[in-house]
């Protein structure tokens, strides 16, 4: 399933794979958002598959799903070659507004994860949601360049009405013993 120890999650597809983004600055007019969704997942900086913002207070990056999703985790790569530090102190989050129409502001939207630690170099951490929304914001709490090398969004389609009401299905939970969460792909429990 979706338990944060399992390097290849089955409880939904990447969704962020490819998607638009939209980020609140771009270092050097090269370091775009799409780079954290390009699916290489590769922490050095001359690999050019990692985004950067310049350096600003409570800089993000926010990812496009492309319709209301259920987000069951949220996995990042931070960078290997240098400026590991930077990816610290930030908060993961979901919305339903367009990051084009309103900026997010930490508060204004569904916070499912938090981090005061700095990721490991070159390192892939996986983060528990259970928020839903179409937007995913990872957003500083200080002031600093956010880089991303690649961000996986584990998450699932669920039709409005419902999507609402959801949680976190039995037997999903992390650290769930003998865990039997549906395998979304296959429409199988796994």
């Amino acid at each position: 399933g979706c338990e944060l120890d399992n390097p290849n999650p089955t409880c939904g597809p990447n969704v962020a794979l490819n998607k638009n983004t939209y980020v609140s600055s771009v270092y050097g007019n090269v370091a775009y958002g799409g780079r954290a969704v390009d699916g290489v997942a590769n922490g050095l900086w001359n690999a050019h598959s990692c985004m950067c913002s310049l350096k600003e207070k409570n800089a993000y990056l926010a990812i496009d799903l492309g319709g209301k999703r259920q987000v069951w985790r949220v996995d990042l790569l931070n960078r290997k070659d240098c400026c590991a530090e930077r990816l610290r102190f930030f908060v993961i989050g979901t919305t339903n507004e367009s990051p084009l129409e309103t900026k997010p502001k930490i508060g204004d939207y569904d916070i499912c994860a938090r981090s005061n630690a700095i990721l490991g170099p070159g390192s892939m951490t996986p983060f528990k949601c259970g928020t839903t929304g179409r937007y995913v914001i990872i957003q500083l709490l200080y002031e600093d360049y956010l880089t991303i090398c690649e961000a996986n969004v584990y998450a699932e389609t669920l039709p409005e009405e419902v999507a609402e009401m959801a949680a976190i299905p039995e037997g999903c939970e992390v650290g769930a013993e003998n865990p039997t969460c549906p395998n979304v792909a296959e429409g199988k429990v796994s």
